[in-house]
C-alpha cells in the first residue's frame, strides 16, 4: 500500500510538470456547431480550391470554410447541420490550418430550396 501511494503522489507531482514540458498537453479541443451551405465555391488559400460556405449559430453571414471536416462527405444540394470537434493544432505549418476538425454528428441533411 506504501509504495501505491508513492507512486500515486509521484504521479499527481509529475502531471504539472510534463504539462508545462508539453508532453502532456491540456484538451485543445472544442464542440461546435456548423451549418453547411448547399454549394461549395471557389476560393484561394494556399493554392486554388473549392470551400464550403458555413455559418455558426449566431452567425448571418456565410464564411469561406476552407478545412476538410474529416468524416463528413458533403453532397451539392442540400443544407447541412453537423456537430465537429475542432483541435487546435500545436505550432501550425506557414501554409497550414491552426485547427483540425472531425465530425461527430450529422444533426440534418435537407433538400436546399429551388433558387
Amino acid at each position: 500500500m506504501r509504495s501505491f501511494c508513492a507512486g500515486l503522489l509521484l504521479l499527481v507531482l509529475a502531471v504539472p510538470v510534463l504539462t508545462g514540458c508539453g508532453i502532456v498537453e491540456p484538451d485543445r479541443s472544442s464542440t461546435l456547431t456548423l451549418q453547411v451551405g448547399p454549394q461549395t465555391v471557389d476560393c484561394v488559400g494556399f493554392v486554388p480550391q473549392q470551400c464550403l460556405l458555413v455559418k455558426e449559430p449566431k452567425s448571418t453571414e456565410w464564411t469561406y470554410f476552407y478545412d476538410a471536416i474529416e468524416g463528413f462527405t458533403f453532397e451539392p444540394g442540400y443544407t447541412y447541420v453537423l456537430l465537429v470537434r475542432r483541435l487546435q493544432i500545436r505550432n501550425p505549418p506557414q501554409d497550414g490550418s491552426s485547427a483540425e476538425y472531425h465530425l461527430l454528428k450529422v444533426l440534418s441533411k435537407e433538400p436546399a430550396p429551388a433558387a
